[in-house]
């Protein structure tokens, strides 16, 4: 399983699993770090940069899953960690 920000892996997981894989929050705190930008950096006025990210996941016979969207930071010219968030 691999974690992409802006087509750049993140992090990365590898291991045995039966029927389904889990990450714990707890492996990646505190996040990913990204600066934010200033207003407007995204195109949205109140706004600052826009990160898309990607979750993609495969198995040894093949198969091969993603999930992906895109999230927009606080406009802040200082630096804040993107929070992992899990599903249950």
């Amino acid at each position: 399983m691999t974690v992409s920000i802006n087509d750049r892996v993140r992090a990365y997981h590898a291991g045995f699993f039966q029927t389904s894989m889990y990450i714990p929050g707890d492996m990646l705190k505190p996040g990913f770090k990204v600066a934010c930008g200033w207003r407007g950096a995204s195109g949205v006025p109140e706004l600052g940069y826009a990160y898309t990210y990607v979750i993609r996941a495969a198995e040894t016979g093949g198969l091969k899953s993603a999930n992906y969207g895109t999230i927009t930071c606080p406009a802040d010219a200082g630096t804040v960690f993107l929070p992992f968030v899990t599903r249950h």
